[in-house]
């Protein structure tokens, strides 16, 4: 779009974090809308909302727009999109919110938490009427409003893992994920990188267990040196310790059956310091183009990107026989929700159940890869039990003779300002995507 029609840089980061702010506030905002519409607001046309919404979001979330430009931008569109009459309609819903709307201020415990907008970790809005049903009397509705998320899934949380697990999904999921990268340790230490980007002015701060950098910087990462010169990958720190349940070998022949953009195919030729093979295969060639260019950007050359239907032929002519396979199954995206928050918007049991089926036949297409002694990793950016737990077992039960040896779910957490702004370079607590891995085996007869 921005390559057919170009825009501004920063008029483009603003459009990205409209469209992105929107869609992971899109319950919260609706609602908040519907409370100042004389009448039944889902009936509005999509078209109209979305105006709605985005003016809502700019009134709340933002500060570059004045308030009486958003307001004025958004009755025009809508005479536009429906007449004059849905311009009146836009004006009387905007501006009765914000005559309902006080100023924003920090949060204290002395607020009515059903007049409470929320718009980070400690500021909000109070407004002048009750916005959302009482937590003490519904909770799930409360929580589901307030943090926008699909209720089926906050009720299913909550009874998955309690009041304090289900918040902290909720909080990690309506906040702006932050910038989270690998280091590529053949090339620099985390410590060295960190200061190199911090002296730009970024704020960066590392995991003391991984390694990770979480950097918060204007600008995009691409555009750095560090980057340019591979000493970097953009990847969760949860997405980074899928290869630590059975680390790849130097010397091993690593499949990565979905690899997508190759981020873990990369990374495992890392941790076998290039040497060896990972065979990088997806049914996107595009993808796996990314994947041959950051494979080159980071220095690998014993990365191989096959698509998927000319695996075959690539392990018949090359007498492969696979160390370990890994499948990183395409899933609902429930543990990285402030990453994808289009993905809550079809989030639901028939959406699951259709993952369910593709995950099953990938773990089955990766049993006959597998030779005797073959490792299999299988893992997903999913918190369901349905792609999980349940998908392990399911196989295991397929195929007798494999067992799973040891898996891990990981749920999202979010930090607040607090925690870029401390004076120290480690992160305690560090944010983290949701996810699970578990690794498979069959006894070596």
């Amino acid at each position: 779009m921005q390559s057919e029609h170009p825009i501004a840089p920063h008029d483009a980061a603003l459009a990205e974090e409209i469209v992105l702010g929107v869609l992971r506030h899109r319950l919260t905002i609706d609602h908040t809308a519907a409370t100042f519409f004389q009448g039944q607001f889902g009936r509005v046309a999509r078209p109209l909302r979305t105006i709605i919404g985005v003016a809502v979001y700019q009134l709340c979330w933002l500060d570059r727009v004045p308030d009486y430009a958003a307001v004025n931008a958004a009755v025009e569109q809508a005479r536009g999109v429906a007449g004059r009459k849905a311009g009146g309609m836009v004006n009387a819903v905007l501006r009765a919110m914000l005559r309902a709307r006080g100023a924003r201020r920090e949060g204290d415990a002395d607020v009515d938490p059903r007049c409470w907008l929320g718009i980070d970790d400690s500021s909000g809005y109070e407004f002048g009427c009750p916005l959302w049903p009482d937590p003490q009397v519904n909770p799930v509705s409360f929580l589901s409003l307030t943090t926008s998320h699909p209720a089926w899934a906050v009720a299913r949380w909550r009874s998955r893992f309690g009041d304090e697990g289900v918040q902290r999904i909720c909080r990690a999921g309506q906040v702006r994920p932050p910038l989270v990268v690998r280091v590529n340790r053949r090339r620099i230490a985390p410590a060295e990188l960190a200061a190199r980007i911090a002296a730009t002015g970024a704020r960066v701060r590392i995991d003391a267990t991984s390694g990770a950098l979480a950097i918060r910087m204007d600008g995009p990462l691409a555009g750095l040196p560090e980057f340019q010169m591979g000493l970097c990958q953009p990847q969760d720190v949860t997405a980074q310790g899928v290869w630590s349940i059975r680390p790849p070998r130097p010397s091993e022949v690593v499949l990565d059956l979905c690899a997508g953009r190759g981020t873990k195919a990369t990374q495992a030729a890392e941790l076998m310091d290039d040497r060896g093979r990972v065979i990088a295969s997806d049914r996107d060639p595009g993808r796996l183009q990314s994947a041959a260019q950051d494979a080159k950007r980071l220095g690998l050359s014993c990365v191989e990107c096959v698509p998927v239907a000319d695996l075959a032929d690539r392990m018949r002519r090359d007498g492969l026989r696979f160390d370990v396979i890994l499948v990183d199954a395409p899933c609902s995206n429930s543990g990285t929700l402030s990453r994808r928050p289009e993905a809550r918007e079809r989030l639901d049991a028939a959406h699951l159940a259709e993952l369910s089926r593709v995950q099953a036949a990938l773990l089955d297409q990766a049993v006959a890869l597998a030779d005797e002694g073959t490792d299999l990793i299988y893992s997903t950016c999913s918190i369901e039990p349905e792609e999980n737990e349940d998908a392990v077992t399911a196989m295991v039960r397929r195929h007798p003779g494999w067992r799973i040896e040891n898996s891990r779910l990981t749920l999202p957490a979010s930090v607040g300002s607090a925690w870029w702004l401390a004076d120290r370079a480690t992160g305690a607590g560090f944010p983290c995507d949701g996810g699970f891995v578990a690794l498979l085996r069959r006894p070596v007869s």
